[in-house]
């Protein structure tokens, strides 16, 4: 059995090499366990600065979703289908974000006075990401 087919538990991580000093000075700068400390310094988050956005995110960090290709017309269609009072229905993944994601997403257009509706693929059944069967459904 190769290590990728065991489950998580069982499996043999390979950590990225840390510096010492990196990894305490993080450690000690912000009161955090040693295993937090190197998981910052592994993903390259070592300055000050970096280490404090990182633990105390804000708004202001966000990029603008209107980065994303073609949310202007995604924007400008749902707009239209408030005010025109049609059904609005959201397709969801069935993982942490994407359930996370629909919840948002639902709850939102609702309070903004939408007819929405919902589903999340069913992992065995339609696997992951939008599929024909989700479709028809």
């Amino acid at each position: 059995m190769s290590d990728s087919e065991w489950p998580l538990p069982y499996r043999t991580w390979d950590l990225r090499p840390t510096d010492p000093q990196v990894t305490s000075t993080i450690e000690s700068g912000f009161g955090l366990s040693p295993t937090t400390a190197r998981v910052l310094a592994a993903r390259g988050i070592t300055e000050s600065d970096e280490v404090h956005a990182y633990l105390h995110p804000s708004l202001d960090g966000l990029h603008s979703p209107f980065e994303f290709v073609q949310m202007e017309a995604a924007v400008d269609r749902l707009l239209a289908a408030l005010d025109r009072n049609e059904r609005i229905f959201v397709h969801g993944d069935y993982d942490v974000d994407g359930v996370t994601a629909t919840v948002v997403l639902v709850t939102c257009l609702r309070s903004l006075g939408g007819d929405v509706g919902y589903s999340v693929s069913h992992r065995l059944r339609e696997g992951y990401g939008l599929s024909p069967s989700s479709v028809d459904r």
